[in-house]
């Protein structure tokens, strides 16, 4: 895949309000040349974007980018690598 510049992880915990726990985990890499989307749920590959019908919202520096689905959500962030 190339050299990679750049690596970001991040983790998300909580609890619904109807008591259910959950943890959401991402990382995004820059790479060197074409890059590719890779997801999974629990440690096990997925074969489309597995939160594609879910809406994001996300605030950074007086922007705001809302998009439906992760593939969605990274062309948006322009950091899709379409």
């Amino acid at each position: 895949m190339g050299g990679v510049y750049r690596f970001g992880y991040n983790k998300f915990s909580g609890v619904l309000p109807s008591g259910m726990p959950y943890i959401f985990e991402f990382a995004i890499a820059e790479v060197e040349g074409q890059g590719e989307v890779f997801t999974g749920v629990n440690f096990s590959p997925t074969f489309d974007d597995p939160l594609q019908d879910e809406r994001f919202r996300a605030h950074h520096r007086n922007q705001t980018v809302e998009a439906v689905g992760v593939d969605g959500f990274l062309e948006d962030c322009f950091a899709h690598p379409i």
